[in-house]
């Protein structure tokens, strides 16, 4: 839960990365670590690969849930005050 709760705040400090070939950078990150966690024997290693797997799922849910929202801002468009004109 904590990683997952990890990869959620990432998103949100960092904001959306480019996507590659037109395929979210979040999405290829799950797979590639997916495969890297499946692979690999040391159960030291394994269960390390397996936290990473967990803090991508957390960013897809978060990129997720900003898309929904309406409001994936990029982090300096959240911090920047807005000033109104009267």
């Amino acid at each position: 839960a904590w990683w997952f709760a990890y990869g959620r705040a990432m998103v949100r400090q960092i904001g959306k990365r480019p996507a590659v070939w037109g395929i979210p950078r979040h999405y290829i990150s799950i797979v590639s670590r997916s495969l890297r966690w499946m692979i690999t024997l040391d159960p030291q290693r394994r269960f390390w690969w397996k936290t990473k797997i967990w803090m991508s799922a957390g960013e897809i849910a978060e990129l997720y849930s900003q898309s929904r929202a309406g409001s994936a801002l990029q982090p300096e468009e959240l911090s920047t005050p807005v000033a109104k004109q009267p």
